[in-house]
């Protein structure tokens, strides 16, 4: 498996492709990688330092080798414009690297080409935001109330990517070393603070010890990317709510 590729979502750049291998004057050697019969990973580095990644890079894989990650690498730091397709080739995420950091705005699609979100990361400010419908929305409310009651934020925290990046990053089950048929739904609240920082993720006890911690692992690992939900302008510290149904055979540890 490799490590820079989602489960639910593939990278693909557009420009850069045709980079010359030599650039600022120094010189790189191509580099070759397959992992199994269907995935291939090229891209240059220094020949100064084999470390150092510097030059165009892609991934292929399936039997036409369609590429589903390219971008562009310059002093072992992502650079320029990449772009990340779905299997069925059409962009779900599209922005820029500059010295290993995204910026500027960045567009988040559905698996259907629709767009979803644009954020922009030197503004930090959500540009726009198109959420499929309340069955996907978590369910949120304020830590604490308004001096008039208000429990729900006026604009509810948004995880940057939007929806398709916050249930992609948790599309890989672990092991959970239960017995072998599991039926449970398990609940995580996570407190999102002012500064857009998931600070705790709370387990609600489902009965299912695996269940609860594989969820809360998962939930873990996922980029700390949010923006924190807002009333009356300002941004307020909000929890919310994130529900997982665990049924059928599973795999144990």
């Amino acid at each position: 498996m490799i490590p820079f590729i989602s489960s639910a979502r593939w990278l693909l750049t557009v420009p850069l492709l045709a980079l010359p291998l030599l650039s600022f004057g120094q010189e790189t050697r191509k580099v070759t990688k397959n992992y199994g019969p269907s995935t291939r990973e090229v891209f240059y580095v220094l020949k100064s330092d084999k470390n150092v990644r510097h030059g165009s890079y892609e991934v292929r894989q399936g039997a036409g080798r369609q590429p589903v990650a390219a971008g562009y690498y310059r002093q072992g730091r992502k650079d320029s414009t990449w772009t990340e397709y779905a299997r069925t080739g059409r962009v779900v995420l599209k922005g820029g690297f500059r010295d290993d950091k995204p910026v500027g705005v960045w567009s988040f699609y559905n698996e259907n080409g629709v767009l979803q979100q644009q954020y922009d990361y030197t503004k930090h400010q959500v540009l726009l935001s198109r959420p499929e419908g309340s069955a996907g929305m978590l369910p949120v409310r304020l830590v604490v109330p308004t001096a008039s009651g208000q429990k729900r934020p006026d604009i509810d925290p948004q995880y940057i990517g939007g929806q398709a990046a916050f249930l992609g990053g948790m599309m890989e089950f672990p092991r959970i070393g239960t017995p072998s048929f599991v039926n449970s739904n398990v609940q995580v609240v996570g407190t999102i603070g002012v500064d857009g920082k998931v600070t705790e993720w709370r387990l609600i006890p489902s009965g299912c010890g695996g269940c609860d911690s594989a969820l809360l692992d998962m939930l873990k690992k996922l980029p700390n990317d949010w923006v924190p939900g807002e009333v009356e302008g300002k941004p307020v510290a909000t929890e919310v709510l994130v529900s997982m149904k665990f049924y059928g055979p599973q795999r144990r540890m």
